[in-house]
């Protein structure tokens, strides 16, 4: 069965040599924990929820580096059995970024 599910995460991410942080790696990456906000019969429904909401980065310090702290919100594209079990997919479409660069000591 194909699922739609509505994620959100928050991460943090060290950057020496990028100007961005990869804000879907820190929020969606191994070491993450997304929780499930909600699921969808249609794309049309899911997409229109997505847009409520902001995935957002900012600096929050420096060391070596920049520091990150990441907010994301995404669809997850997935297959299940009908027990619930993961099948297959795991893609993702994220909303729309917002990032503030700048962080003063």
């Amino acid at each position: 069965m194909k699922v739609i599910s509505l994620q959100y995460a928050r991460g943090e991410a060290k950057y020496v040599h990028h100007e961005n942080p990869d804000i879907f790696e820190a929020c969606f990456g191994d070491n993450s924990s997304p929780v499930e906000i909600a699921r969808f019969k249609t794309e049309e429904e899911a997409y229109a929820a997505l847009k409520q909401y902001k995935s957002s980065a900012s600096v929050v310090g420096t060391f070596s580096g920049k520091v990150w702290d990441c907010e994301a919100y995404a669809l997850e594209f997935f297959e299940e059995d009908e027990d619930g079990e993961f099948l297959s997919g795991s893609d993702y479409e994220m909303a729309e970024v917002e990032i503030t660069p700048d962080w003063e000591e």
